[in-house]
């Protein structure tokens, strides 16, 4: 699958569903998964530089869980990419991982103006 630029970043019609049934739950789960995400990143860039398959694809699908709650799209096209080239096995794409790094660059930059995160 590739990343469609047309996808939002942050899903805003998911999350104005979720806080329309539990408000500000939205900006908890953001607040969660940005601290979570801060921690996971250089993770899984060392699971790449590495080729550790097996932890990189641990850790993906742990993300990947979390991208559907907070409705990031395209985060989670970007991580189920990079999932899945880690279970074909062989040599891993740089340009996955590339995308995978833009996609939470991306994120953090819709939470910064959010406010959900600081500089």
């Amino acid at each position: 699958m590739t990343i469609a630029n047309e996808l939002p970043v942050i899903d805003h019609n998911h999350n104005a569903r979720m806080d329309a049934t539990s408000p500000g739950l939205t900006t908890e789960l953001f607040t969660m998964l940005a601290e979570e995400l801060t921690d996971m990143q250089p993770i899984i860039n060392e699971c790449f530089a590495n080729q550790n398959t097996s932890e990189l694809g641990h850790h993906l699908h742990k993300l990947q869980g979390g991208c559907v709650y907070c409705g990031l799209p395209r985060l989670k096209i970007a991580a189920a990419d990079l999932e899945k080239a880690s279970k074909q096995g062989g040599h891993l794409d740089p340009t996955l991982l590339a995308t995978f790094n833009q996609e939470v660059d991306a994120v953090f930059t819709e939470f910064k103006a959010k406010g959900i995160i600081k500089s």
